[in-house]
């Protein structure tokens, strides 16, 4: 199968990925204006299981695979087995597991939901490892077309479902629509014949990796839901979904782009995971590019969150306004985590990443659950800008010390960009001070005013850095604008 270089992946990944982020999110927009907060907090309960299971599910074999050196085609086919297998299991038990997550939240209507989402087990492990398979070959020119596809069309019968009077059942559709589609698609570029009958000593290796992966990921879950858990149970279902959607849309950029860059990535970094000089590039070229074009992405929405919020999904949605500027600042530092976990897994280092999502595990979801007893929720959130900083910087040092890359030549390289994104919270905060206007008005303005402030500090003091960006548009976007000119 031919092989696509990481310039060309990436365009594919990035390219499709833009036009389903502009379609994708405006549905999801006009679906939040029609459902409510309460929708989407009976959505995080549910998923609370059905996300946290499905993780157990893939086992962490799509990682080892694309980690692995070589595969051998008995190898594919016994994974491939396992995983219906795995599927099918967890669907069982998911249907035990129904009731007694309605018993804890005290909320009957979860029972129907989990017992709906279960069936993305049927379909998940089996389609996480024909996308490893297109990965491991770099096809990301497929995985971009299916995976965009699938989420547009699913995002219009998602929003179809809300018109159509559905309510939270059109969320609860949605990732068991996308899951299906990407596999059946999936399933035709990569046609596979699964083996039942499995001999686990032909794929030891395969497994002993990923298990590792799988630990992490179920530490990782068992992480990423704590905040929902104890959200879900001290405070209300409002709270909650006004919670998990403004982490969404701060999410935007990982969800879109971030997610896409280290899948892409992966494949070729572990190539290099020998080289200690290719590793310190990798991880400086990714840092420019963060620093660059994601990290205004969250000082922007720092500072516009409450014309964001009221303007797009309206009065009823006061309660993602505090989250959604916690998560802004959080993510900042949540962009070099997530590189360094990509880096460190193509190290394999996966041991040490356990240890750590096990202190935050202990440190963040201790620390969230003492300042909401003693506090209350909203005092809670500030964990976010306290505790896990401080622990992101110090995974991220271990990763700089594990290649041997030091500090200064780091900042060196970002630092013109982090100076434009200060002179632009600075001017937003200013305009935020200075202008009066309805709120859609001063939502434009602000844009407007900090877009400038960013482009013209970095063409002043980093005209290198606005060069590399449009390095990164294609050759044939560059040409025509030269012939523009």
């Amino acid at each position: 199968m031919k092989q696509l270089s990481v310039k060309k992946s990436l365009a594919w990944m990035g390219g499709t990925s833009l036009l389903g982020q502009i379609i994708t999110w405006s549905v999801t927009i006009l679906v939040a204006r029609l459902l409510t907060p309460e929708d989407y907090g009976l959505v995080a309960l549910a998923g609370l299981f059905t996300v946290f299971a499905n993780s157990i599910c893939l086992m962490g074999i799509s990682a080892a695979v694309v980690q692995a050196d070589e595969v051998t085609e008995y190898q594919i086919r016994a994974l491939y087995g396992l995983s219906f297998l795995a599927g099918l299991i967890m669907y069982c038990i998911g249907l035990a597991a129904a009731p007694v997550m309605a018993w804890i939240f005290s909320e009957p209507r979860l029972v129907a939901l989990i017992i709906f989402q279960n069936l993305i087990f049927l379909v998940g492990a089996p389609k996480s490892l024909l996308w490893s398979l297109l990965a491991r070959d770099t096809r990301f020119d497929i995985i971009a077309k299916v995976e965009t596809g699938a989420r547009i069309m699913t995002s219009f019968a998602t929003l179809g479902m809300a018109l159509a009077g559905f309510g939270v059942w059109a969320l609860a559709a949605q990732w068991l629509l996308i899951e299906t589609a990407q596999f059946l698609v999936f399933a035709y570029f990569r046609r596979i014949r699964p083996a039942f009958r499995i001999r686990f000593t032909e794929i030891s290796d395969i497994l002993s990796f990923g298990i590792k992966v799988f630990l992490r990921n179920v530490v990782g879950q068992l992480y990423n839901s704590v905040d929902v858990f104890i959200l879900g149970k001290l405070g209300a279902a409002s709270f909650l979904g006004g919670y998990t959607f403004a982490k969404r849309l701060a999410n935007i950029p990982f969800e879109k782009i971030v997610t896409i860059i280290n899948r892409v990535l992966y494949p070729y970094i572990s190539k290099d995971k020998d080289n200690p000089e290719s590793m310190r590039e990798w991880t400086l070229k990714v840092a420019e590019f963060q620093a660059m074009l994601l990290l205004p992405f969250f000082v922007m929405l720092f500072f516009c969150a409450d014309e964001a919020v009221f303007v797009l999904l309206g009065t009823g949605w006061g309660a993602a306004v505090l989250p959604l500027k916690i998560f802004c600042a959080a993510n900042v530092f949540k962009l070099a985590e997530n590189y360094a976990s990509i880096a460190l897994m193509a190290l394999g280092k996966v041991t040490e990443q356990v240890h750590y999502v096990l202190i935050q595990l202990v440190a963040i979801g201790g620390t969230l659950l003492g300042l909401a007893l003693w506090k209350g929720v909203n005092a809670s959130l500030l964990v976010w800008v306290t505790v896990y900083p401080l622990l992101s910087i110090l995974y991220c040092g271990f990763l700089l010390h594990s290649i041997g890359l030091d500090i200064g030549t780091l900042a060196s390289r970002v630092r013109s960009i982090l100076l434009a994104n200060v002179l632009m919270g600075c001017a937003l905060y200013g305009a935020g001070m200075a202008l009066h206007a309805p709120l859609w008005q001063m939502l434009a303005m602000k844009i407007g005013i900090g877009g400038l402030a960013y482009v013209a500090t970095l063409y002043l003091f980093g005209r290198d850095k606005l060069v590399m960006a449009l390095d990164m548009l294609p050759r044939r976007w560059r040409r025509s604008k030269a012939q523009g000119s």
